[in-house]
């Protein structure tokens, strides 16, 4: 049985989507998964054509027995054919969580911007006018997703993610995709410690925005009555008249108190109810990995937050929920996330596209792994940049070690260096990647992490020093920590950095450009190792390519 997950490209209305992808699932065993953007190369493509055509190719397939698909801002299609079956938007996303956190039991709670409309309205256009899913609670037990509660269902009410999506709008960022930026950005404000002063209120169970309505085609607006129902006008006037950074950091700072106060409440609260401290967060929401440190910290609670938690891990969340609902029982998620398309690596494929693109530079080819993982190391700790390819690409948003920079997180300098190539402001922070048994020396409360969705407070303050160009300005990191069974060679290779340097981690960035999705084929990373002037190494597989 072949099931494929995929994301549609548009709405019934028309309204563009994006974040699309597909993912395959052949005979019980999640086999395939990759965004459409990854091989348009256009970021956040919605769609699944050409991601749906390379896994049926990858897996020798003519097409799919049954085709699993969600949309969004529209009611859930109803009508069926044969081969077609929808996907509630909502329920998606809890499965993906749910069932790659590997659990039996957990409470799963979804927030986005918005999911699927609750009511057939009739005009699917002003589809915030109508009841839809923000923020979704889940009861996961064997195998099963039970719905227990929704808030902010009812017509045009301001949810979690759209008060975030409108404050990253009123910030300088023209989409909600920036919200990663806001959530930098408000390390740099102050603490926000009065309850008055946000954005939500809880009361017996129930999370109200302080704003009556809102109007998602004006973010702008909805920012600035946000911020007036908190008696905060002057900070918007700051802001937008003045251009103050501190009004900028600390309408930020109030954003991300607002989000941590209200998913917070609402996941403790469920947590507390059905007695389970282990929770599973999904939805574009889940994203904010300062959030995810707050519920660990101050909550009490295990988070998991899978790869692609986005909209572009729906594909797999789809192709989970067919496969249940044909089989009787979960697939097996296999290699997950390693999931794109296998690529042949030679000396010859590579000579040929260095020619093909102008690449001047030479090869050599490593057949010893550990020569080749104590050279990298070597260049490394003498504050080069390497460009890392191997293997399948990695599914979601994060590099996890196939498709990395990766740097030495000793020498800051390195910071300046990566922000010129990914055009990044001042206030993103890099992540890093660390050895399992190494993480308790560097970050409190540290756990296995292997998505790279945590962040974890940095200790002490002169390991904060030692390791500078991964540490953000609230003193945490974003880190992926991960065993060797994970992923072996870039264990190894970084197990080699820390028998040369004594630290067991590195920085660690998606290895693509600006407005650019990761780098997919080996043309793809040749390009931009030819493009940029940071680096003179890339490693494809076990073959290093150096510039003349």
């Amino acid at each position: 049985m072949i099931i494929a997950g995929v994301n549609l490209g548009q709405t019934s209305s028309s309204k563009p989507l994006k974040d699309g992808g597909a993912a395959l699932v052949v005979d019980g065993h999640l086999a395939f998964a990759l965004a459409e953007e990854r091989i348009s190369r256009s970021k956040a493509a919605g769609g699944y054509d050409e991601a749906l055509r390379a896994g049926l190719s990858q897996c020798g397939i003519g097409q799919a027995d049954r085709l699993y698909v969600s949309s969004c801002c529209q009611p859930m299609l109803t009508s069926q054919s044969a081969n077609v079956r929808y996907v509630d938007h909502h329920e998606s996303h809890a499965a993906l969580a749910y069932f790659a956190s590997g659990k039996s039991e957990a409470i799963v709670c979804v927030a986005d911007a918005g999911g699927d409309v609750l009511s057939q309205s009739p005009s699917a256009g002003n589809w915030w006018e109508y009841r839809r899913q923000q923020l979704s609670v889940y009861r996961a037990r064997s195998g099963h997703l039970e719905l227990v509660d929704r808030q902010f269902d009812g017509p045009s009410e301001c949810g979690l993610g759209e008060m975030y999506r409108a404050i990253t709008h009123f910030l300088g960022w023209p989409s909600g995709r920036h919200a990663g930026k806001t959530m930098a950005l408000s390390a740099y404000g102050p603490e926000i410690a009065d309850d008055a002063k946000l954005f939500f209120e809880w009361k017996e169970g129930i999370l109200k925005s302080r704003l009556s309505k809102f109007e998602p085609l004006k973010p702008k607006d909805t920012a600035r009555k946000l911020l007036r129902s908190i008696g905060r006008e002057q900070l918007a006037d700051a802001w937008e008249k003045d251009g103050s950074e501190a009004a900028r950091a600390e309408i930020a700072s109030i954003a991300q108190a607002s989000l941590e106060f209200g998913v917070g409440k609402v996941a403790s609260y469920w947590c507390k109810k059905l007695a389970c401290d282990f929770l599973c967060l999904s939805g574009g929401v889940a994203l904010n990995c300062t959030l995810t440190s707050v519920l660990n910290q101050k909550h009490g609670l295990t988070v998991f937050v899978p790869p692609g938690a986005g909209d572009n891990g729906q594909c797999v969340g789809n192709a989970i929920v067919g496969y249940i609902r044909e089989a009787g029982e979960p697939p097996s998620l296999g290699d997950f996330p390693y999931l794109g398309p296998r690529q042949q690596i030679s000396h010859r494929s590579i000579e040929s596209v260095m020619r093909e693109i102008g690449v001047p530079g030479r090869i050599t080819s490593h057949m010893n792994a550990a020569e080749l993982y104590s050279d990298l190391a070597d260049r490394l700790f003498n504050g080069e940049i390497i460009f890392w390819h191997q293997g399948r690409s990695e599914f979601g948003a994060r590099a996890l070690g196939n498709r990395s920079i990766l740097a030495n997180p000793m020498y800051s300098s390195v910071v300046q260096r990566l922000n010129k190539l990914k055009k990044r402001e001042y206030f993103n922070p890099f992540a890093a990647s660390c050895l399992d048994q190494e993480s308790a020396s560097y970050f409190a409360n540290s756990q296995w992490s292997p998505y790279m969705t945590l962040a974890f407070d940095v200790r002490p303050a002169a390991m904060r020093r030692e390791i500078a160009s991964v540490v953000h300005k609230d003193g945490s990191c974003r880190a992926h920590i991960f065993r060797r069974e994970d992923n072996e060679r870039y264990y190894d290779l970084i197990r080699a950095f820390k028998e040369k340097s004594g630290i067991g981690l590195v920085l660690n960035t998606s290895l693509n450009g600006p407005g650019e999705p990761i780098v997919e084929s080996i043309e793809d990373s040749l390009r931009l190792f030819k493009s940029t002037d940071i680096a003179r190494t890339l490693v494809l597989d076990d073959f290093v390519v150096e510039k003349d």
